[in-house]
């Protein structure tokens, strides 16, 4: 269990930040020995928040649901839509950053979506793809990245692994100037039939 918790745990900025404070105060505890004391209450407070926020986001076994919905299949040339749907199930609010393994063809490894998003609500949002070649396209996990209002650690989450798609000609502009041909079609039909 323990490894488990700490293969999807990352400490947090803050972390660093308020140990190097206390490194400082024992630091100046050797040439002002009252602050010995100042030193020990800041390193045990520390580590009782760090132990706090673990046990908040590892406490629950599904704190999030997460979905990637993605269209039947790509058009090629054409901008392509994917859905991403998460719900937040803890009873706090929470900062989200969201990280989709995007198919290689793309070449889009700075792919990173943040997102607050209050308790038991959702959160939806969208990004497209451009592909400009035929062929199967992969897609990776899911990965989203969850920090409590403390803020001291993440909790790493992963969804939807290995969803492939299939990328055939452009037929989105294909539909598009087959709905315009019908249109000039109705439209000449009222035109001959004023006419008459």
């Amino acid at each position: 269990l323990l490894m488990k918790i700490f293969k999807h745990l990352y400490l947090n900025n803050r972390v660093f930040y308020g140990a190097f404070i206390v490194a400082v105060v024992y630091v100046l505890a050797f040439f002002f020995p009252v602050l010995m004391n100042v030193a020990l209450v800041l390193l045990w407070a520390l580590t009782l928040l760090v132990f706090v926020d673990v046990l908040l986001l590892f406490i629950s076994k599904e704190p999030i649901k997460a979905q990637r919905i993605l269209p039947e299949k790509l058009s090629n040339g054409d901008e392509n839509f994917v859905k991403i749907d998460i719900r937040n199930l803890y009873g706090f609010n929470i900062k989200t950053k969201i990280i989709d393994e995007i198919p290689f063809q793309f070449q889009k490894r700075d792919f990173l979506i943040e997102k607050n998003i209050e308790s038991k609500k959702n959160a939806f949002f969208q990004y497209h793809l451009l592909p400009k070649e035929r062929g199967v396209y992969s897609f990776g996990s899911l990965n989203v990245f969850v920090s409590s209002p403390l803020g001291l650690v993440t909790r790493k989450l992963i969804f939807q692994k290995d969803d492939q798609l299939a990328c055939y000609p452009s037929f989105i502009h294909l539909r598009k100037y087959e709905l315009m041909a019908l249109n000039n079609e109705f439209m000449m039909g009222g035109i001959k039939k004023i006419r008459r």
